[in-house]
């Protein structure tokens, strides 16, 4: 009525345009229970007045995430852009501000009660690392006590191996007391009586000539954090130069992953050639005995015109042969 007024259309018409007007229209939906669980990530959901709150997979490089790519224009890039009148999409560093508020809210947002859970290993059994939210909360809150299923609690130990592996699996666990300042003996671990007979078995060891470069090693191994260092000038003009040589398909690559381009087209790495045939090798194969056909025959004067089937055979075949002799002789089959 208020589009068509009082014009008249027919039945047709008005069942096309009705459908159409359903099929765009948005009604709200009332919730089918009062009490419900709703799932879903920390950029997405926008829920308020949640007595409890589950925060899940808060792992390193995880949670938060990690955010790398910064596309052919890093932050100063797109800050200079800016300042220029050009607006760009949002680089990593408004990205992380994003981030930060959005697990702000996260945390926030539950009434009664906060849940937060980790994984201590992946799929294939590879161990991972918590992540630095629950090292700043542990530090925040320091009477929190974290349950786990999976630690060990084993009472006796058969032999010196199986306990020096809990003692291993346990430090790794409590990190963030026992490396603290890189000094485990400064450590407060009268707390606990767990974190006590973890002391003691690590004096134990440290003292056993058996174990103690073990011990050393794995702790090393622990407190890795595997920060990458920064190349020296010096070493990225023997890599590069000062001029820079490039294409679409290696600023793409670039793009993708620095890692692949760092070791295809400065370290020059390649796959192993093997003797197989291929559709391009098939194809360059045929361009070549074209090429070589056309050379030989203005070679021995005949014109293209006059050359008779039988002929050509016998020139083809013995460019072919030739070749793959060639081919033969070059390569090891």
């Amino acid at each position: 009525v208020n589009i068509f007024n009082n014009e008249e259309i027919t039945l047709d018409n008005f069942y096309k345009i009705f459908k159409i007007g359903l099929k765009n229209s948005n009604l709200g939906k009332i919730p089918g229970v009062q009490d419900g669980v709703t799932v879903g990530d920390t950029e997405r959901s926008r829920t308020h007045k949640v007595k409890a709150i589950f925060i899940i997979g808060l792992n390193d490089g995880v949670f938060p995430s990690v955010n790398k790519d910064e596309g052919f224009f890093n932050d100063a890039d797109r800050k200079y852009l800016k300042e220029q009148g050009v607006e760009l999409a949002k680089g990593t560093l408004e990205n992380l501000y994003d981030d930060n508020f959005n697990i702000y809210k996260a945390f926030t947002t539950a009434e009664e009660k906060l849940f937060l859970s980790y994984c201590q290993s992946d799929i294939d059994g590879k161990s991972l690392r918590p992540s630095t939210l629950i090292l700043k909360i542990k530090k925040i809150f320091i009477n929190l006590e974290e349950k786990n299923d999976i630690l060990k609690n084993n009472n006796y130990f058969i032999n010196e191996k199986e306990l020096y592996e809990n003692l291993i699996f346990n430090i790794n666990n409590f990190n963030e007391l026992f490396l603290e300042n890189n000094k485990l003996e400064n450590n407060n671990l009268n707390k606990k009586n767990k974190l006590n007979n973890l002391f003691l078995f690590y004096k134990y060891f440290k003292e056993n000539k058996n174990y103690k470069k073990i011990l050393k090693n794995n702790l090393e191994y622990i407190k890795y954090l595997k920060m990458p260092q920064k190349i020296k000038k010096e070493n990225i003009q023997k890599l590069y130069g000062n001029k820079l040589n490039t294409s679409v398909s290696k600023l793409e690559t670039f793009k993708s992953c620095p890692y692949e381009y760092f070791l295809q087209y400065s370290l020059k790495l390649k796959e192993k050639e093997e003797l197989k045939i291929k559709n391009l090798d098939t194809g360059s194969f045929m361009h070549e005995v074209i090429n070589s056909f056309f050379e030989e025959i203005n070679k021995q004067k005949i014109n293209i015109k006059n050359i008779d089937e039988e002929n050509t055979k016998k020139i083809v075949n013995k460019i072919i042969n030739e070749k793959l002799e060639y081919i033969c002789c070059n390569r090891k089959i």
